[in-house]
């Protein structure tokens, strides 16, 4: 059985393995206003995942009470840190946000040596992901020209795009998702030979050699829902990059 790993910048802690995670509900975000004179509700909701919280429980049991006071505030150390990723197994964690709550049970006729230790983070991003990042390059040299991309996770992601006019200025571009009819446009009469723009679906922007250009943009930042996509690519020659993290309700 794999151990949790706590991760914070350059900084594993792997847990003990006397260390567990609570019960892992989510909640679709809803909203149900009662019908005027009518039976019934009517949903509102946008039907997005709410954040969710991650409790994290270990069991410390000491031989003396300075090895048991060694152990916890080794634990609190580790634990009341903002901005960590859980990893459950090698291939999947979540971000830790913040820590919300912290409690000691201790053990009754065990007083400081054993207790139970509770850690409950908020996630306000609610899914798991995949600690390996996808990557895939195209060249296109034809428009439209087709890429087929897969999505391992069963949530839609979104994508980080990457253009560059190697050859040839790419002045007006079109990527649509085929398998979702979700398209953005990119026209900005910048983009000369050399130059990139990356298109974030993550972040929500729009960079050009790294300034912002989202005023070039419209239409909806690309994303790929679970299974096989595929992408369609309109304008000039030029190098395509795209990157995406698999992730899972």
């Amino acid at each position: 059985m794999e151990n949790l790993k706590l991760v914070k910048d350059n900084d594993t802690w792997t847990l003990p393995e006397n260390a567990w995670i609570g019960d892992l509900p989510f909640s679709v975000r809803g909203n149900f206003p009662d019908r005027a004179c009518q039976h019934g509700a009517v949903n509102t909701g946008d039907g997005m995942i709410d954040s969710r919280k991650v409790e994290i429980t270990v069991y410390v049991d000491a031989e003396t009470g300075p090895r048991y006071f060694a152990a916890l505030d080794f634990i609190k150390q580790k634990m009341y840190r903002r901005n960590m990723k859980l990893y459950i197994s090698e291939s999947r964690y979540i971000n830790l946000d913040a820590l919300d709550s912290f409690s000691e049970e201790n053990i009754t006729g065990f007083m400081n040596r054993r207790c139970f230790v509770k850690a409950t983070y908020v996630c306000t991003d609610p899914f798991w992901y995949s600690a390996q990042e996808a990557v895939i390059t195209a060249a296109i040299t034809d428009s439209p020209q087709t890429v087929t991309i897969r999505n391992d996770g069963n949530v839609e992601t979104p994508l980080i795009v990457t253009v560059t006019a190697d050859s040839e200025p790419v002045p007006e571009i079109k990527i649509a998702n085929e398998t979702t009819g979700r398209t953005m446009y990119y026209k900005d009469p910048q983009m000369a030979v050399g130059s990139s723009v990356v298109i974030d679906a993550v972040a929500g922007s729009v960079l050009r050699n790294g300034v912002n250009s989202i005023n070039a943009f419209r239409g909806m930042f690309p994303t790929i829902m679970p299974g096989n996509n595929v992408l369609s690519f309109e304008g000039a020659d030029c190098a395509l990059g795209i990157t995406y993290r698999p992730r899972w309700l």
